[in-house]
C-alpha cells in the first residue's frame, strides 16, 4: 500500500512540475522504471523469505514424523 502511495505521489509531483511536456513524460517514464525495479527486488526478497520458511516448515514436519 505504501509503495502505491509513493508511486502516485511521485507521478503527481512530476505532472504538476513546471516542465515541458516531453521532459515531464521522460521523467515520469524514468520514475516508473526505477519504481518497477524496486518492486521486482522486493518481490524477489519476499520469494526468498517464503522459500526459507517452506524449508523450515518441511524440516520441522520431518522431525515430527520421525518421532
Amino acid at each position: 500500500m505504501f509503495v502505491g502511495g509513493v508511486i502516485l505521489g511521485g507521478a503527481a509531483a512530476l505532472l504538476f512540475a513546471p516542465e515541458k511536456g516531453e521532459k515531464t513524460r521522460k521523467d515520469i517514464k524514468k520514475f516508473f522504471e526505477q519504481e518497477k525495479e524496486k518492486l521486482i527486488d522486493a518481490v524477489d526478497d519476499i520469494r526468498s523469505e517464503i522459500a526459507e520458511g517452506e524449508k523450515k516448515v518441511e524440516n520441522a514436519v520431518k522431525r515430527v514424523v520421525r518421532k
